[in-house]
């Protein structure tokens, strides 16, 4: 019982882990766009 309780609460913290990094990933790629944008323009 204890053994299943805590496979379950381990599954659902690497489920919320990984919609973290998959939400922070796509926040962070789009924020790492516009400064590499930003760097581009600034070069020029």
């Amino acid at each position: 019982m204890l053994g299943n309780c805590k496979y379950r609460l381990c599954f659902v913290t690497l489920a919320v882990l990984l919609f973290l990094v998959l939400f922070l990933d796509a926040r962070g790629n789009m924020l790492m766009s516009v400064v590499i944008y930003e760097s581009k323009v600034g070069k020029k």
